[in-house]
This record gives C-alpha cells, sequence and structure tokens, in this order.
C-alpha cells in the first residue's frame, strides 16, 4: 500500500521523465501558490531501491518545490515492484488529468509511449486508455491524437502553451513546413487570434 512520507527533494530523479507527458515548465505561478498556501496536493513517486524517487505525477509541484530551496516534501510513495508498469502508467495519467487537463500534443505524446512501451496496437489503445484519457474508444480518435507527434519538438513546446484551444489539430492538416511555421509565427505575434480565423488562413 503507498505511504505518505517526507521525501528529501535530492532524491527526486527529475531526469527520468518516464510518467511525466507534461510540456509545460512556467513554475513561477505554482511557486507562489506554494509560498502562500503551502503543498495542497501531495506529489505520487515510486521508490527505487537506490533510493531514488521517480515521479509518477506532481513534476511541476516537485520542480516549483526544488526551485524555492525546499528540502523535503510530503508525497504519496510507491514502492517499485508495487504496481505493474501498465498500472503506475494509468495512475499518473488519471493524476495529471485530474489537476489539469493535458493539452492534444502532451496527450499525443503520452498515447505513443504507452503504445510502444506495453506494444499495444491503436484498437487496444483506445480500449485501455481511450476513456481514462476522455477521448473515447475509437481507433480513428486514436489515431486523430498520435498524428499529432509528427509535430518537432519546439512546436510541441509552443502548442502546449498556446492560446487558441486545439489548433494543433489545425496545423496538423498543413503538411508543408513553411506554411506551417508561418502559422505558429502568426498566432505568436496576435495571441488574440480565433480558432476559426485559423482555419480560414
Amino acid at each position: 500500500m503507498p505511504q505518505i512520507k517526507s521525501v528529501p527533494v535530492e532524491s527526486v530523479d527529475f531526469k527520468n521523465r518516464a510518467y511525466v507527458f507534461r510540456h509545460v515548465h512556467d513554475v513561477a505561478e505554482l511557486e507562489n501558490s506554494i509560498q502562500h498556501e503551502g503543498m495542497i496536493h501531495p506529489p505520487v513517486v515510486q521508490e527505487r531501491a537506490s533510493g531514488k524517487h521517480v515521479i509518477v505525477a506532481g513534476y511541476l509541484r516537485l520542480l516549483a518545490a526544488k526551485n524555492l530551496g525546499t528540502e523535503k516534501v510530503s508525497c504519496l510513495v510507491y514502492q517499485e515492484k508495487e504496481l505493474e508498469r501498465e498500472e503506475f502508467l494509468k495512475l499518473a495519467i488519471a493524476e495529471n488529468t485530474k489537476r489539469q487537463n493535458l493539452r492534444p500534443v502532451e496527450l499525443a505524446e503520452a498515447l505513443a509511449r504507452i503504445r510502444e512501451e506495453l506494444g499495444l496496437s491503436e484498437e487496444e489503445l483506445a480500449e485501455q486508455f481511450g476513456e481514462t484519457f476522455g477521448i473515447g474508444k475509437t481507433p480513428e480518435q486514436v489515431r486523430r491524437y498520435l498524428e499529432l507527434n509528427s509535430f518537432a519538438a519546439k512546436t510541441k513546446d509552443f502548442l502546449a502553451n498556446a492560446p487558441v484551444k486545439d489548433m494543433e489539430f489545425e496545423l496538423v492538416g498543413v503538411k508543408n513546413q513553411g506554411d506551417r511555421d508561418a502559422l505558429i509565427a502568426l498566432v505568436e505575434q496576435h495571441r488574440d487570434i480565433k480558432k476559426n480565423q485559423l482555419g480560414r488562413l
């Protein structure tokens, strides 16, 4: 059974992103919240035999605590062998989507990672994880999201913070890289642009 424990921040393996799906790393607002209100929801970590802790959920909360110079954080701690890999993935997804919905490009990466690590077909991926992600259980919808992985990492970082909701699905239909880059630059310059305007462009 997992236990609430005081975990030294220096023991947290921030480089291990096995369960991290977020592209957002601006934690200034979160740092301010933690300073004034404390850590309301404990992060979830997996304790390894080495004594290191792998983040299952709460990467941004732990990063904010680290930036603030916090030495120890109260976390929900699972042992490495306590759950199967698939169950840890489902736990990470559930915790992340409970706090704040993953952006489509983040969700796309998570789906691709799960498919590769568990060796699932698109049909199996939809059946086992579609409802967890809130995208339905149809393979067509899973394929729609997986197509977003055609974006470069830099573009994904931008899209995870983009002002236009679901603009990823507008951009993925633009196959010419030059045209795609021009549209992204336009959105960066005009952050109040609407989705219907983007669609017409």
